[in-house]
């Protein structure tokens, strides 16, 4: 029988809690998982520092190496949540389900989820970073010192025991980990990959031998040619083997804080040579016409001929904060790191932002030819001519004619490729760049926080923790620049839907997946344990708001309503609007609401609509005022609508209505993605406004809705209509098929008077029915 453990009623609680009724409670939990008696109030919520405490005390009572001749303090990344053991064997560890969706149209890989990419038997720290961050914070926060303590233990043992006596490399990264049955290092498939640096480890004060071992296991046996710099990010563990070709800012960051962190601590002046060496090298790889930085010196149209954004970055933050370890040894050193940094910002914001940051429109590119900077899908042959390079989702081909993915541009829901993803790596610069860019980030990450006001996640397609995690940090963070309240309101709702998807009774430990039940930490693969930071952050946001702002209010619409005997403009009559009204209702999916009625003022509301006993709510949000009675008028004003999930599938009900899934990688695997969407959401396919003047002068007024194909923004329908004095005017507009409505912009075009809203009224459907949309 499958143990049940003492935390499982806080997270049986949690996992069941649903904000204002944004999730329907009848048929949402997924198979397996029970109800507790135990089910917070809707109004409270769960408890999300308590969670991340089941989570760290767990680990730290049950996620350590007790395997082996050898036990330590260690923590392992993979483990069965049924048993609470370590899986034995990579051939133990199942395949999960893999993003297919949603991507651009026509075809494309799926997401990656290589065997050599998963630490299947044992501990990698350097994946598991989130883990010791957690651990750290919870000491800061609960004064109780063994979160830290037990951190520690586990960091000086690693650092001690596994570093390699003949190159001082670990076994860590994406390719190798510490396998706790054999105690010892291992491939994490094969022989491919080896060591790989590629995220920045902070924990070398328990160790600064270990310090001065791996700076110098970098330069020495990474490091190809010390005369160019060149090398690849994958090296030989257990003795000297380096490569080149595969320079990747990232990893050279990476590389350069090392070394930055031994030359601030020694004084050593070979680290000093060192990052030089790498500066030199990424110089010579910028295109001498356009700026542009080449991702590597592998031959190749999709290697040495393109740039990857989202590297660029990373390297020009990483870069910056060296810089700062080193000030106080090599103020000229720190100038140039800083210098080299900044450039990365002028070469990638010099192109016309619309182009490379439509966040809206066709997205945020992340690929572009170093020649040129002209966007191109990153493997990838470009379309012929007279077709526009731009276009998401044209199918490109591969040289020798298959189908290929277009990768030049990210979505919202893909894990590892996401916009949260993105706008954080660009918040990183916004606090970081000249001012003369600040404007250009700032508006991207806004403009990307406002994509997750209105998109839910994609649950017919699988999540992973990471998903979640980025867009409450990004939520977050957007309310810490904008102190708008209903970004932080935002934040909770989708961090409450990550605790439906990836937790339940039976263990503390949170799924690798929405659809896939057993634990895996693996930054690299999207399911890191930065969901708990993130939880823990929250919960503090929350906590230090007013007890009546910490969530948006929640509204009854009228499901019967009928819209009052006034003039309508444009095609859709009033007539129409309200046969379409009444028909919507009889099946649950419209309903009318009064803003007027709002009894204190808020930038948001839920409206909540349904039948009985599957009651959901419709999420709307204003950036420049607020709803209710008191609220500022305006002369022009805009109103977001998010989707709504109705259901969250079971895996069987995913597969079955998604086709048939991958289990295995060999790196060939295409699917169309023209899957057919299930009716897991529901979407706003028409509205109505109908408008009051009480004033005594005629105005002309005008409702133009942002149209959305579930891709991105396409297109817009506006109506436009004069009311007289004391009367009514109904603006009513339906999307058209495959599309609809994410915004409403109402505006005065003449009269000169601030709009009141006398009633809202929406009509929503399933996804699915509309009209073919793949």
């Amino acid at each position: 029988m499958t143990k049940r453990y003492p935390a499982g009623k806080i997270l049986a609680a949690a996992a069941l809690t649903l904000s204002l009724g944004l999730l329907p409670v009848a048929g949402a939990a997924p198979a397996g998982q029970k109800v507790s008696a135990a089910v917070a109030e809707p109004d409270h919520g769960p408890d999300y520092l308590k969670i991340a405490r089941a989570y760290a005390d767990y680990m730290i009572a049950h996620g350590r190496d007790t395997y082996g001749k050898v036990h330590s303090p260690v923590f392992v990344s993979v483990m069965d949540r049924k048993t609470g053991k370590v899986f034995t064997s990579k051939g133990q560890v199942p395949y999960p389900h893999v993003k297919t969706k949603p991507y651009a149209p026509g075809l494309r890989r799926d997401h990656k989820m290589r065997p050599y990419d998963r630490h299947y038997t044992g501990a990698n720290p350097l994946e598991d970073l989130a883990l010791y961050k957690l651990l750290y914070r919870l000491t800061e926060l609960t004064g109780e010192k063994r979160y830290a303590a037990e951190a520690d233990k586990a960091i000086r043992w690693f650092l001690a025991n596994t570093q390699s006596p003949a190159t001082g490399l670990y076994p860590w990264g994406s390719h190798m980990h510490w396998n706790v049955h054999a105690d010892k290092p291992v491939y994490n498939s094969g022989r491919y990959g080896g060591h790989e640096y590629n995220f920045v480890w902070p924990y070398w004060q328990h160790n600064p031998e270990a310090l001065r071992r791996f700076a110098h296991g970098l330069w020495d046996h990474q490091i190809a040619d010390k005369s160019s710099g060149r090398f690849s990010r994958h090296a030989t563990y257990e003795k000297h083997g380096v490569g080149t070709g595969y320079e990747f800012p990232q990893t050279a960051a990476c590389y350069m804080d090392i070394w930055a962190r031994e030359l601030a601590r020694s004084g050593d002046a070979e680290m000093k040579r060192a990052i030089r060496t790498l500066l030199k090298l990424y110089r010579s790889m910028r295109d001498p016409k356009t700026g542009a930085m080449s991702w590597c010196t592998a031959a190749g149209a999709d290697r040495r001929e393109v740039s990857s954004v989202q590297m660029n970055l990373f390297m020009a933050t990483t870069l910056q904060d060296a810089a700062a370890l080193v000030e106080g040894r090599e103020a000229a050193l720190a100038a140039e790191m800083r210098n080299f940094a900044l450039q990365i910002d002028d070469e990638y914001l010099s192109h016309d932002p619309d182009k490379v940051l439509d966040v809206a429109g066709k997205g945020i590119l992340t690929w572009y030819t170093i020649a040129d900077r002209r966007p191109m899908a990153k493997g990838f042959t470009p379309p012929p001519d007279g077709i526009d390079d731009a276009s998401v989702g044209y199918p490109l081909r591969t040289a020798d004619g298959k189908p290929a993915a277009s990768l030049y541009y990210l979505m919202p829901w893909f894990v590892n490729r996401s916009y949260a993803g993105a706008a954080l790596l660009m918040l990183e610069r916004y606090r970081r760049c000249a001012d003369k860019h600040k404007a250009v980030y700032r508006r991207a990450i806004l403009e990307t926080a406002d994509i997750y006001m209105t998109i839910e996640p994609e649950v017919q397609f699988v999540v992973y923790p990471d998903d979640i995690a980025e867009v409450v940090k990004l939520l977050r963070a957007v309310y810490a620049m904008t102190e708008k309240v209903m970004y932080l309101h935002r934040a909770d709702h989708m961090m409450r839907l990550g605790v439906r998807l990836f937790f339940d009774e039976v263990c503390p430990l949170p799924k690798i997946s929405s659809f896939d039940d057993w634990y895996e930490s693996s930054a690299k693969n999207g399911s890191s344990m930065e969901i708990f930071r993130q939880m823990v952050a929250l919960a503090r946001d929350l906590t230090a708001l007013p007890a009546d702002q910490r969530a948006a209010p929640a509204v009854a619409m009228r499901p019967k309503w009928d819209v009052p005997a006034c003039p309508s403009a444009g095609e859709y009559t009033r007539e129409k609007f309200q046969a379409d009204l009444r028909a919507a209702a009889a099946k649950g999916l419209a309903g009318a609401w009064d803003p007027a009625g709002l009894q204190r003022p808020s930038p948001d509301v839920v409206l909540r609509y349904g039948k009985a006993g599957a009651r959901k709510g419709l999420y709307l949000s204003r950036t420049e005022r607020t709803f209710g009675a008191k609220s500022p008028q305006a002369l022009a004003f805009e109103i977001a609508l998010s989707d709504v999930i109705n259901k969250i599938p079971t895996t069987a009900e995913a597969d079955r209505v998604s086709g048939g899934r991958m289990t295995r990688f060999t790196g060939k695997e295409m699917t169309r993605s023209n899957i057919e969407y299930a009716g897991f959401k529901d979407v706003t396919v028409a509205c109505g406004v109908v408008l009051r003047n009480a004033s005594a002068a005629r105005r002309r007024v005008e409702l133009t809705v942002t149209l959305h194909d579930t891709y991105h923004d396409n297109g817009t329908r506006t109506v436009a209509g004069a009311i007289g004095p004391n009367e009514r005017l109904l603006l009513a507009v339906h999307a058209p098929p495959r599309r609809y409505i994410r915004k409403l912009r109402l505006r005065s075009v003449e009269g000169g008077r601030p709009l009141t809203i006398d009633s809202l009224a929406v009509i929503l459907a399933r996804r699915n029915e509309l009209g073919g949309t793949k």
